[in-house]
C-alpha cells in the first residue's frame, strides 16, 4: 500500500487536488501579481513570476507556518533572480553593430547609445519615431513630466560629449 498523499496548505487550502490547487492560486494570485508587478514594472513578467512561484511552492516540504509570508518571499526572491539573469544576459550578449555611411552620424549614434536607457527611449521615440511628449509618456509608462525631464537631460548629456 503507498503513503497517503501528503497535503500542503495555501491559506487553509489542501493542494493535493487540482481544484484545490486553484482555489489557492485564486485566493493570492492577484495580490501576489500586484507586488511583483511593483517590483518588475511589467504585468507580463509579474505573472510569469506568481505562476513560477506557485509551481514551485507544491513541492516545500514541510509546509510554512504562515503561507501567505512565505509566498510573499518567494515572490521578491524570483524577483531578484530575475533581474540578475537578465543583468548577466545584457553584460554577455553582443551588442549589435550599426553601420552608418556617415561618420558624424556613427558618432552622435555611439553616444546616444551611451545615455541611460530611460534617457535614450525617450531621445528615440521623440526625434527618430517623432512622437509627441504625450504618446511617449504612455509607451513608457511613466508621467509626461518624467518624460520631459529625461528628453532634456539626455539632450544635456549629448551637448556636454559634443563640445
Amino acid at each position: 500500500m503507498s503513503a497517503p498523499a501528503r497535503l500542503v496548505t495555501v491559506g487553509k487550502v489542501a493542494i493535493n487536488n487540482r481544484a484545490a490547487f486553484e482555489a489557492a492560486y485564486r485566493e493570492h494570485a492577484t495580490a501576489l501579481t500586484r507586488l511583483a508587478w511593483l517590483l518588475t514594472g511589467s504585468k507580463e513578467k509579474a505573472e510569469d513570476i506568481v505562476h513560477e512561484v506557485f509551481v514551485r511552492y507544491q513541492s516545500v516540504d514541510p509546509p510554512p507556518v504562515s503561507e501567505w509570508s512565505y509566498l510573499r518571499r518567494m515572490v521578491v526572491n524570483q524577483v531578484i533572480d530575475e533581474s540578475r539573469k537578465a543583468a548577466t544576459e545584457a553584460r554577455y550578449l553582443p551588442q549589435p553593430e550599426v553601420e552608418l555611411d556617415d561618420p558624424e552620424l556613427d558618432e552622435t549614434w555611439e553616444l546616444v547609445c551611451a545615455l541611460p536607457q530611460a534617457q535614450r527611449q525617450a531621445l528615440i521615440l521623440r526625434y527618430y519615431a517623432d512622437l509627441p511628449v504625450a504618446e511617449i509618456a504612455t509607451a513608457m509608462s511613466m508621467p509626461v513630466g518624467t518624460v520631459k525631464s529625461h528628453i532634456h537631460r539626455g539632450l544635456e548629456k549629448l551637448k556636454e560629449n559634443v563640445t
